[in-house]
């Protein structure tokens, strides 16, 4: 996710106790989201701008903490999230917003600053686990125009990962990683339509084999996801798609753009006068095909549904940062081929303008299903991340 803002400190973990919302939207068919915990930054900070989960280990992207950013390793015992590593880059500066964007997969955490010399961006890749982290390799490229932000969005899928810099016209770029451990660039992914001002990487999806990249602003901002095929340095675009009903200022493709199997998730967050909405599509190769659209129940122009989503299987839980009055999340489940709303959520002390919903991590294992929501703008902008079981 992106950012906005300055500042400081990690003040810690703080308990939230255990509440259970739950809204039924028929009966029979509830479920209830417990808030387990709630993590907080210091002041400005914005801390959850981007968050990524995965099994007992959260990550969180503070990318103005002490002006430079910082990113935080969480883990989950007995209950209790415990802070285990504060990361920086070995050569970040004020400005850099190291945090902008993160990713995690296994031992491998990939990070974006898109500030880092002077906007042109650079992506650092850590691996480790608990306590122990180390930086192995920041990654660089030269992006078309004198500001590219690489790094504005990130991705990673097994020994692939992807880097968007949105700036101009825009371009993703591929790394592999080699049977040494390095991570090389192999290729530059641009669309066959786009031109300056499209946004091209503004989000981006890895999942095996295919890369789907999101430009909002192609289109008079209509927006439009590109799907490449390959592997190494050769990838190939596929298709290109939006929702049925995307016409121009919806801005589709502008959220978190998030695949699992064979599901991509889609954020159109100005859809139908800022309402927003998310699109669920289903397929393969250059084959893809709009399951479904989703939307809030209470949904209301304005609210921005979409601006942070996350599927994992049959669940996906979608932010609505601007609903009043500080931003909440839906879950929903699939049956077959169809999705529904079960519940609908929100941080237990979420108040006026904390965003709740802007950035959403989601975690399955076993039963257990778990969310990260992050609140960059609570309590004047130092932000939170709450936990909940789903």
């Amino acid at each position: 996710m992106r950012l906005f803002g300055m500042s400081r400190l990690l003040v810690g973990a703080l308990s939230a106790g255990l509440i259970t919302l739950a809204v039924p939207v028929e009966a029979g068919a509830s479920v209830k989201v417990t808030q387990q915990w709630a993590l907080s930054g210091g002041a400005g900070d914005q801390f959850g701008f981007d968050t990524a989960l995965q099994g007992n280990t959260l990550v969180v992207g503070d990318a103005n903490h002490n002006g430079s950013g910082a990113v935080f390793v969480y883990t989950h015992t007995k209950s209790v999230w415990t802070k285990e590593a504060t990361l920086t880059g070995k050569d970040t500066i004020a400005g850099d917003s190291f945090g902008n964007a993160v990713a995690l997969q296994g031992s491998t955490l990939v990070i974006g600053a898109q500030g880092h010399n002077g906007a042109r961006g650079s992506i650092y890749v850590f691996t480790g686990s608990g306590k122990s982290w180390k930086q192995t390799q920041e990654l660089t490229v030269t992006p078309s125009g004198a500001y590219g932000q690489f790094g504005w969005s990130v991705a990673i899928s097994g020994s692939t990962i992807v880097a968007g810099a949105p700036n101009v016209s825009g371009a993703a770029f591929v790394f592999t990683k080699s049977g040494l451990g390095s991570w090389t660039l192999r290729k530059q992914l641009t669309a066959s339509d786009q031109v300056n001002g499209d946004g091209f990487g503004y989000t981006e999806a890895v999942n095996g084999s295919t890369i789907f990249v999101g430009s909002p602003y192609h289109g008079a901002t209509a927006g439009e996801v590109y799907v490449f095929t390959g592997s190494g340095n050769s990838w190939k675009q596929r298709t290109e798609f939006r929702g049925k009903d995307t016409v121009a200022s919806d801005n589709f493709g502008l959220g978190e753009l998030v695949a699992s199997g064979s599901d991509v998730l889609v954020a159109a967050p100005f859809h139908a006068t800022g309402a927003g909405a998310a699109y669920v599509f289903t397929g393969s190769g250059g084959t893809w095909k709009q399951q479904a659209e989703l939307k809030g129940k209470d949904t209301a122009a304005g609210d921005h549904f979409g601006f942070g989503e996350a599927i994992d299987g049959s669940t996906i839980v979608i932010g609505a940062d601007r609903h009043v009055p500080g931003g909440v999340a839906y879950v929903f489940t699939r049956s077959g081929t169809t999705w529904k709303q079960q519940a609908e959520f929100k941080g237990k002390n979420t108040t006026t303008g904390d965003v709740f919903g802007r950035s959403v991590s989601l975690s399955a294992t076993g039963s257990v299903v778990t969310a990260a929501v992050g609140a960059p703008f609570h309590a004047s902008n130092a932000g939170s991340v709450y936990l909940f079981r789903v």
